[in-house]
């Protein structure tokens, strides 16, 4: 049995079955090349086009596999470079299933680190080639110290690779852990059993061709991705949600700033499809950020007001201040995502998104910020574009939101001066008729008066009259008294 195992392997790793074997590879890549095409022809999406460039990376390194195999045949020196040409393209094809399986959606430190893997694997490549070069080749290149190097190096790639994707666990990871797990074996199995002798590892060849064929999968996990993200499908057939049709119609008929805002949150976080939208401010002078309002999607309420310190959300704070969008994804080690968790009593954060909305005039400076804590959703490039949108279009919302509440208030104004000046004309025409009342009585007085006049001087006239009777009357009685009495006759 172990005679027919070690057969097996010898035919992978010779002419003509090692072409059996590079043709296997080469065709389980190509077989998900149309599906990649077609989803990016179809949707354009960034998870698509991230799929076509990691399978075309992968096809370019097996082709150039097989050539150098073929110069091999004719030329010498290619020979010695051959074993660690093969060992550097199994690692660099690790390196891209890790950034296919583990990172659909792009994400810069992803692309960063998997960069600075391929410039370490070229190193590698180059000290391995040189060190083989001066060795002597009879006895092969499997079980050298330069091979258990680099199938230590591959072992800890395909065990990474599954680690994490198992704690990311996006969708369809089952299949990937499946194809790490068997990469992970060859590498394992053939450093302890390098068999069989001779430049290329037989058992890793087995493994690969048994887990490249699960690539063919990739695009329809692929596919329930850019779903997911875009949501466009379901949303088409299935009509617009009542309670975003409700916050759409808010954000265009409220007027008051509040119910603006609340209004901004809820539309946010239904065309987004965020669990939570929230509309903050830039740190002030306290390094303090102020939670205008907020909208809780998985639980369909809103959020009020609320403050928080800036140092508990430095990046978060720093891309405020300069007006920058940002995204944190969910695995970063910012301290940020411990930040959002502590101050809304969140278990996770999840991924982040911001995207600042530019004062105009008296508008305060905001800004909008996504959470995903509970459905985990990654954001893509996709869904930053849409949101910078989104946060360009409501300045103008904004600013004619501020239009119209001044407008309100100078009618309001208007209204009440209209009210002050009809009190007062009602005011001025009782006093216009009280004037006229007493002009209308005017000359009435002036004939009373005139009568009184004439009755003062009857009066005195009167008064003169009575005075000189008294006179007179005085006066005769005076001479009664003065004249003697008569006296009566005597008779003789």
């Amino acid at each position: 049995m172990l005679s027919f195992y070690e057969q097996f392997l010898t035919l992978l790793t010779t002419t003509p079955g090692n072409l059996t074997y590079h043709l296997v590879l080469v065709f389980a890549i190509a077989g998900a090349l149309p599906g990649a095409l077609g989803l990016w022809q179809n949707t354009g999406a960034p998870q698509a086009r991230r799929l076509l460039v990691g399978l075309g990376m992968l096809l370019l390194g097996q082709l150039a596999l097989i050539v150098f195999a073929g110069l091999a045949r004719f030329f010498i020196i290619p020979v010695a470079l051959l074993p660690t040409l093969d060992r550097a393209v199994t690692a660099f094809s690790l390196v891209m299933l890790i950034w296919l399986w583990v990172f659909p959606e792009p994400q810069r430190r992803a692309d960063f680190a998997s960069l600075l893997l391929i410039l370490v694997i070229l190193v590698l490549a180059v000290f391995s080639a040189v060190w083989w070069s001066g060795q002597p080749q009879e006895n092969g290149f499997n079980g050298l110290l330069a091979d258990m190097v680099w199938a230590a190096f591959n072992g800890a790639l395909a065990l990474v690779g599954g680690i994490m994707l198992y704690v990311r666990r996006p969708p369809g990871y089952e299949i990937g852990l499946g194809m790490f797990g068997l990469l992970f074996l060859g590498q394992a199995v053939h450093l302890v059993f390098p068999r069989p002798a001779g430049d290329f590892p037989g058992v890793v060849r087995l493994s690969q061709l048994a887990a490249f064929p699960l690539l063919l999968t990739l695009p329809y996990r692929q596919l329930t991705l850019v779903i997911g993200s875009q949501g466009a499908p379901a949303r088409r057939t299935a009509g617009i949600d009542p309670d975003a049709y409700q916050a759409f119609l808010d954000l265009a008929t409220h007027s008051e700033p509040q119910e603006i805002y609340q209004a901004i949150t809820r539309s946010v976080a239904y065309a987004l499809n965020a669990d939570l939208c929230l509309l903050i401010s830039p740190p002030d002078s306290q390094n303090v950020i102020t939670v205008y309002c907020g909208y809780n999607q998985s639980r369909r309420e809103d959020l009020g007001t609320a403050t928080f310190d800036s140092t508990l959300v430095p990046v978060l704070s720093e891309a405020l201040r300069q007006s920058r969008p940002l995204h944190l994804p969910a695995d970063s080690k910012l301290p940020d995502l411990d930040g959002l968790s502590k101050m809304f009593d969140l278990k996770l954060a999840g991924s982040v998104l911001a995207a600042p909305i530019a004062s105009q005039g008296d508008t305060p400076a905001m800004a909008l910020l996504l959470l995903s804590p509970y459905t985990r959703r990654v954001w893509s490039v996709a869904d930053q574009n849409y949101l910078a949108d989104i946060a360009r279009a409501l300045v103008e919302v904004l600013r004619r939101s501020q239009g119209r509440r001044a407008l309100e208030n100078s009618l309001d104004q208007t209204s009440r001066a209209l009210q002050s000046l009809q009190s007062e004309n009602e005011r001025l025409s009782l006093a216009v008729d009280d004037l006229s009342a007493q002009k209308a009585l005017f000359p009435e007085i002036q004939e009373l008066q005139e009568q009184l006049r004439l009755a003062l001087e009857e009066i005195a006239t009167l008064q003169n009259a009575l005075m000189v009777s008294d006179l007179r009357v005085t006066a005769a009685d005076s001479t009664e008294v003065s004249q003697p009495e008569p006296q009566p006759e005597t008779q003789t």
